[in-house]
């Protein structure tokens, strides 16, 4: 694709978050949608990068949601564990009265 100009009306933004990687994505996938390709090879590599970085943004979701989940085990696994251990500590006192 032809280049272009840097854009000097577009804020810097800060990439802290996985929200922010995809709201970045995302942006930049609508920005080239935009781009109206002039060649035959425009529109070969416009299809590669809006491929590759849908995959990007696909994995980052996927990623996202196994974090959550594993977020989600953990705090079973600490419930089920709390939760044996004020059982066991309960039947222990019955022996010693």
């Amino acid at each position: 694709m032809t280049r272009q100009a840097q854009r000097k009306d577009v804020p810097n933004k800060r990439i802290v978050k996985q929200q922010h990687v995809r709201a970045l994505l995302n942006e930049t996938i609508n920005e080239l949608r935009r781009i109206e390709p002039i060649t035959a090879k425009d529109h070969i590599d416009k299809a590669r990068v809006l491929g590759y970085l849908s995959d990007i943004i696909m994995r980052n979701i996927s990623e996202h949601e196994l974090e959550k989940q594993v977020e989600l085990l953990k705090k079973q696994v600490e419930n089920l564990q709390n939760r044996s251990n004020s059982d066991s500590s309960n039947n222990w006192s019955d022996f010693n009265d």
